[in-house]
C-alpha cells in the first residue's frame, strides 16, 4: 500500500524569491567566494527558491522519489540530484564528476549540495551527505542557467563520480515528450523539514514556443510542461523518459500556490545560445555571470569565459566543464567504465576523423580509409596508478581489418599490445602494469572497419562495492537487457548502495540474472569470486541465491548460497573462464516468487598460480 503524505509550505523566503543579496546569505550562514556578484532581482516571473508545497496527491504529482526505486532509471537520477542550499532551498543535477547545474535564479554563491538515499524504500530512512559547490559561469539574465563546481569529500571522491550524473539530450522536444523531474521539498506529516526530501513528478511537453525571459536569445523556443511545479523545484531537471538525458534544463517558472505547469528552457537552447555575458538591462545592473576567483584557483583563465558562449565550438558541452575536465582527468579509482554513451566522458579522448562515438548508442565507430595502421583513439587522462596491474576490457565488433589496444607510458614508449582481426569479434581483455602516465590506445590497420562499445579499466584485486556509479553502470537485468536494481541498501552506515536480485514471474531462473559482463576477465586464468550477502526482506522463507560465472555462453561453475538477516561472505571455487566474453551473474535460484537478496563487496582474486 502506498502511503500518503502531506508537504508543507514555508514562509520565510519570498514565493518569488529574487536573487539574495550577500547580507542575506551570511545572516542564513553561507559562505560566499570573493568575486561572487550578484543581481538586485530576478525577473517577476520566476518561481521562487523557498520549498512551498501541497498534500500529495497519489499518482505521480510528487510523490517520494523512493518509491520509484525499482525504476533504475528515476533511481539514477534521484542518486545524481541533490538538494541546492543557496538561496534558501533549491533542486539540482550533476552533470558530470564535479560539475553542478541549476537555475540561475538561484543565486550565485558557495553553497552547499545535500545528496539522499533512501534505505528499504523508505523517505523516513534518509542517509545524506553533503558537498562544498562554488559557481563558475551562468546565462543570467539572458536565460536561467548556472553552473557550479564542487569539491570532492574527504575521502577524495567527486559527487559526480559517487552519485552519479546525467548528459544531455539535446534535441529539441515535441508537443507530448514524455519527460520525469527529481526536485527537493518538504514532507509535513513524516517530519521532513525544509526541502528535506527527494520528490518525483512525470509529465509531458505541453508548448514549445513559450517566449519567457529564461529563454536564450528570447526565440521564443521556451518549453511548456505538464509536470507538478511549485517553489523548491527551481532548479530542478527534466529527463526524458526515454534516453535517460536531461532534454529539458532548470525549472525556472511554475505554480507559487503548486499545481501542474512549469517552464524552462531546452538543452539545445542553453547550449546554442546560452552566453555569460554582463546584461545591459537595470535589473542585470552590475552582475557579472562568472566567477573569476572559482575559475582561477581551478587553473583556468577567467578571460576565456567572460563575454561569450558557453559552448563557443557547438559540440554541445558546457566549455569551462569540458576544460576542467581536459585538466584534470578522471579521478583515480579502482574501476573505469568507458562504455561510450557520455558525451562528456567521450571528449577526454582524442580522435581521428575515423572514429565517430554514437553516445546514443554507446560505441564508437571505426572505419580506415586509408592504408597503414594509425592510431585513432588515445587516452591519456584515467590517472591510473603507476606499477599497479590492471585490466582493459572491451567488446570489438568486426567486418574488416585488424584492431590493435595498446598501453603506453607517457613517453610514448610501448608496454604491451593485442591485435583484434574481424574473426576475432567479441569481448577481448589487455592485462597490463600502469607505467607513468599510462596511456590507451586504439590503432586501426589498412581499411579497418570496427565498432568498440562495453570498455573498462578494473584494477586487479579489488572489490566490486557499487559506492561509485562506474561500478553501478555495468550491471544489467538480462531479461530486457536494462539497468540492474541497486538500491542504497550496501552493508555498513552512510550513502552506499548493493545490487538487488529478485525473482520475476513467469521467467526460468536460469534466464532471470542480473548479470555484468566488464569484469574484464582473462581466458585461461584462474578466479575466486567472493561477495557478501543479506536477504532484502527479512523473510523465513527460504531464498537460494546463486552465482555463476558464464563463458563463451557456458557455465563455468556456480555457487550457491541461503542468505540470512545479516550479511554473510560467500566464496566460489576457482574457475577459468574459456574466452574474454565472460559474465558474472546473479539469480534466486528457486521457480515461482521468492525473496530476494541483495550482493555488496564482490571481489575477483587471481589465481597465485597464474
Amino acid at each position: 500500500m502506498i502511503r500518503r503524505f502531506t508537504i508543507r509550505p514555508l514562509t520565510r523566503f519570498a514565493a518569488l524569491a529574487p536573487l539574495v543579496s550577500l547580507g542575506l546569505l551570511a545572516g542564513c550562514g553561507f559562505e560566499a567566494s570573493d568575486e561572487t556578484a550578484v543581481a538586485s532581482e530576478a525577473p517577476a516571473s520566476t518561481t521562487g527558491t523557498s520549498d512551498n508545497a501541497l498534500t500529495n496527491q497519489i499518482g505521480g504529482v510528487a510523490e517520494a522519489a523512493a518509491r520509484y526505486y525499482p525504476n533504475p532509471m528515476v533511481a539514477r537520477t534521484s542518486y545524481a540530484t541533490p538538494t541546492f542550499l543557496s538561496a534558501g532551498g533549491c533542486s539540482a543535477t550533476m552533470v558530470g564528476p564535479n560539475v553542478l547545474m541549476t537555475a540561475a535564479h538561484c543565486g550565485q554563491q558557495r553553497s552547499t549540495a545535500i545528496f539522499r538515499t533512501y534505505r528499504d524504500v523508505d523517505v523516513t530512512r534518509g542517509d545524506q551527505e553533503a558537498f562544498v559547490c562554488d559557481p563558475l559561469v551562468s546565462t543570467f539574465c539572458d536565460a536561467d542557467t548556472i553552473f557550479y563546481h564542487c569539491r570532492a569529500n574527504a575521502n577524495g571522491e567527486n559527487p559526480g563520480d559517487k552519485y552519479g550524473y546525467l548528459d544531455f539530450d539535446t534535441n529539441v522536444p515535441a508537443v507530448g515528450t514524455d519527460l520525469f523531474s527529481v526536485w527537493s521539498n518538504s514532507i509535513d506529516n513524516l517530519g521532513i523539514g525544509s526541502q528535506g526530501a527527494l520528490l518525483y513528478s512525470p509529465g509531458k511537453v505541453t508548448g514549445t514556443s513559450d517566449n519567457g525571459w529564461y529563454v536564450a536569445s528570447n526565440n521564443a523556443t521556451g518549453i511548456t510542461m505538464d509536470l507538478w511545479g511549485q517553489p523548491g523545484a527551481s532548479g530542478s531537471s527534466h529527463v526524458n523518459v526515454g534516453s535517460g538525458r536531461i532534454q529539458v534544463g532548470p525549472l525556472t517558472t511554475a505554480s507559487v500556490t503548486g499545481a501542474r505547469g512549469r517552464a524552462a528552457g531546452s538543452m539545445n537552447n542553453i547550449l546554442y545560445y546560452g552566453a555569460s555575458r554582463t546584461g545591459s538591462s537595470s535589473e542585470c545592473a552590475g552582475f557579472k555571470p562568472w566567477d573569476e576567483g572559482t575559475i582561477s584557483a581551478l587553473g583556468l583563465d577567467p578571460n576565456r569565459y567572460k563575454e561569450t558562449w558557453i559552448d563557443r565550438d557547438s559540440n554541445w558541452l558546457v566549455d569551462i566543464q569540458e576544460d576542467l575536465e581536459k585538466r584534470s582527468g578522471e579521478h583515480r579509482r579502482d574501476f573505469y567504465w568507458l562504455g561510450f554513451e557520455s558525451p562528456r566522458r567521450n571528449a577526454l579522448w582524442s580522435k581521428t576523423n575515423e572514429a565517430v562515438f554514437r553516445p546514443s548508442a554507446a560505441r564508437v565507430d571505426i572505419a580506415r580509409t586509408t592504408s597503414g595502421t594509425s592510431t585513432v583513439l588515445s587516452h591519456q587522462k584515467l590517472n591510473l596508478e603507476p606499477g599497479v596491474r590492471y585490466r582493459w576490457g572491451v567488446r570489438v565488433a568486426m567486418t574488416r581489418g585488424m584492431i590493435t589496444l595498446v598501453v603506453r607510458d607517457g613517453a610514448g614508449a610501448e608496454v604491451t599490445r593485442k591485435n583484434v582481426f574481424a574473426t576475432m569479434s567479441g569481448t577481448h581483455t589487455l592485462e597490463f602494469t600502469a607505467p607513468v602516465g599510462a596511456r590507451l590506445e586504439v590503432l586501426a590497420g589498412s581499411s579497418a572497419q570496427a565498432t568498440l562499445s562495453h570498455m573498462s579499466v578494473a584494477r586487479d584485486w579489488t572489490y566490486t562495492t557499487f559506492e561509485l556509479a562506474d561500478e553501478r553502470a555495468a550491471w544489467l537485468d538480462a531479461v530486457d537487457a536494462q539497468p540492474a536494481m541497486i538500491l542504497p541498501d550496501g552493508e555498513g552506515t552512510g550513502p552506499n548502495w548493493a545490487l538487488r536480485v529478485d525473482r520475476r514471474q513467469g521467467v526460468s531462473r536460469d534466464v532471470d540474472v542480473r548479470s555484468n559482463d566488464n569484469f574484464a576477465l582473462v581466458a585461461g586464468k584462474g578466479y575466486t569470486i567472493c561477495f557478501d550477502v543479506k536477504d532484502a526482506t527479512a523473510s523465513s522463507t527460504p531464498n537460494p541465491g546463486r552465482m555463476q560465472l558464464s563463458s563463451g555462453g557456458s557455465i563455468m561453475g556456480s555457487v550457491t548460497f541461503n542468505p540470512t538477516s545479516t550479511w554473510t561472505t560467500v566464496c566460489s571455487a576457482e574457475l577459468r573462464p574459456t574466452t574474454s566474453q565472460s559474465s558474472v551473474r546473479f539469480n534466486v535460484d528457486t521457480d515461482g516468487v521468492a525473496p530476494g537478496y541483495l550482493v555488496d563487496r564482490i571481489v575477483v582474486f587471481r589465481s597465485w598460480s597464474d
